[in-house]
């Protein structure tokens, strides 16, 4: 995450949302953050299965998250990132069963320039879901909402001693269905 202080104009805070609409059959989760450079760190660790984060105290840790949740829920979906100080943008479609019948064993990236250098984000779309799954509505919902809280509560603080020192400003947003998570 492009790193700022809090004092100067434009600061963001990391946010992320999470949407879905059942009528298009799209679920969507958006970030704020520095985007994916292209690099071997980059999208080589984001699209290699077993990647691990090479800094253990931060997370993705295993390598396995966003594919294994991404494909938990969708047949397949894709990654569209904008890196910060790049204009480009890169895409990349994570489909097992068209990767499987073309006989490639890499997904490719797309790229197209945007002329923007200072916009940054990354988006994962998830077009239909897998045979047993639906998007939560009522008590799951809930349930959903509750334990995302809880296991980023530590980023979610209001707390000043369980921010930054320079800050004790919460370092995260978390938003579902427009909804913003609190932990207390």
């Amino acid at each position: 995450f492009k790193e700022k202080n809090p004092e100067t104009p434009g600061f963001e805070k990391l946010r992320i949302d999470i949407r879905w609409d059942p009528t298009a059959e799209i679920l969507l989760i958006e970030d704020n953050a520095a985007g994916i450079p292209n690099t071997l760190d980059g999208w080589g660790r984001a699209l290699e299965v077993g990647a691990s984060n090479p800094d253990p105290s931060h997370l993705g840790i295993h390598g396995y998250g966003m594919k294994a949740a991404g494909l938990w829920w969708s047949p397949s979906f894709q990654i569209k990132s904008k890196y910060v100080a790049d204009s480009v943008v890169r895409v990349a479609n994570l489909d097992p069963e068209t990767l499987s019948s073309s006989g490639k064993e890499h997904v490719s990236i797309d790229s197209r320039s945007t002329g923007d250098s200072e916009d940054h984000w990354t988006r994962l779309t998830l077009k239909g879901l897998n045979p047993g799954r639906t998007y939560p509505t009522g008590q799951t919902l809930g349930k959903v909402r509750s334990y995302l809280s809880s296991m980023y509560r530590t980023y979610l603080r209001k707390d000043p001693w369980a921010q930054p020192q320079e800050t004790h400003l919460p370092f995260l947003e978390i938003s579902i269905q427009g909804e913003e998570l609190s932990y207390q």
